[in-house]
């Protein structure tokens, strides 16, 4: 992929966990304390890397094998504090400059609308002011890897005049490029996650290192250092 096609984006959209967030080891160690102290097993790594970027319902039901998963997120919950997620570098000065550069910023995340709002808190985020469209988990019957996960960010674009082939979805999981690619949308993927670059590039995406590359591929928006 070359540059050109994205100089004809005008909606840039997000993965949420491990694109703007870092997520996953944090929410690994939360996990297996969870698991050991209130449910009495053990949980590694793997077991979660291996469901990783799941809708989080479904995320709960396959690594505790329960269908309670209001129990879990119960004492999840008690504990989020022990277990911090960080906001990834230069996130919000990121969004501020595509912003302000014009571009529609939109949110697709197979995590829930619960969550995404308590990290929106713990960081100052003002999503709803940040995000002309947001979608979580439980806003959507369809889930990435299945392109229908786009339908509503597609269709609102469209009401407003602008193709589907003009929305760049930026994402840390082959999951969120293929589901990008079948919906016809532009894809970038971001090596904050747990697919490095070559591995992306294998399957055919162009990714950065970080978010605040964006600034580099994208046309009308300055380059961004760190202070």
């Amino acid at each position: 992929m070359n540059s050109s096609p994205l100089n004809d984006i005008r909606v840039v959209a997000f993965d949420h966990d491990d694109t703007l967030v870092c997520s996953f080891y944090a929410a690994v160690a939360q996990h297996q304390f969870v698991a050991k102290k209130y449910f009495d097993f053990d949980i590694s790594e793997s077991d979660v890397r291996s469901i990783w970027g799941l809708p989080l319902t479904e995320f709960y039901r396959m690594l505790y094998n329960t269908t309670d998963t209001d129990s879990v997120i119960a004492v999840m919950d008690k504990h989020d504090s022990d277990f911090p997620r960080q906001l990834l570098d230069n996130v919000l000065e990121t969004l501020d400059y595509l912003k302000r550069a014009g571009y529609i910023l939109a949110l697709v995340s197979s995590n829930h609308s619960i969550e995404i709002g308590k990290d929106w808190r713990d960081f100052c985020i003002d999503g709803n002011t940040i995000f002309d469209f947001v979608q979580a988990e439980n806003d959507s019957r369809f889930h990435k890897p299945d392109p229908r996960v786009f339908d509503q960010l597609v269709n609102k674009m469209s009401d407003r005049g602008i193709e589907r082939s003009r929305i760049l979805y930026v994402g840390d999981s082959l999951m969120d490029g293929a589901a990008a690619r079948d919906a016809g949308l532009m894809f970038v993927g971001v090596t904050t996650g747990l697919v490095g670059s070559d591995e992306f590039a294998r399957h055919g995406f162009l990714s950065i290192s970080r978010l605040e590359k964006l600034a580099e591929i994208l046309p009308k928006v300055c380059p961004i250092t760190k202070s």
